[in-house]
């Protein structure tokens, strides 16, 4: 069996539905898949099972072919990403709204 490795950011309760939701990006060797996971938790649920749990629904989601999911390949083999990524790190605008970045308050 493969082990994935996982990044967990953004992770938030949200005391409305009381659950803790956060993005998970499954990397692979090609490509990295992120996912949008919630799991039902009180808030006094420790952030290190939190964060397990959330992984832990990621990749079930991972192994199961259709779903909502958002892919990204590896910058070194995708000419177009590589060149957003350069401009982003130059603060150059990209599409509609790059003409707002810095001017939000």
């Amino acid at each position: 069996m493969q082990t994935l490795k996982t990044e967990t950011t953004d992770v938030i309760y949200n005391a409305a539905a009381q659950s803790f939701e956060a993005k998970v990006t499954v990397h692979e060797a090609d490509q990295s898949v992120t996912y949008a996971c919630a799991i039902d938790a009180p808030i006094t649920m420790s952030f290190e099972d939190a964060a397990e749990g959330l992984a832990t629904q990621a990749l079930r989601r991972h192994n199961v072919p259709d779903g909502l999911r958002s892919y990204w390949s590896k910058a070194a083999n995708n000419p177009v990403l590589r060149l957003a990524t350069q401009n982003l790190r130059r603060g150059l605008p990209l599409g509609q709204y790059g003409f707002f970045r810095g001017r939000a308050a």
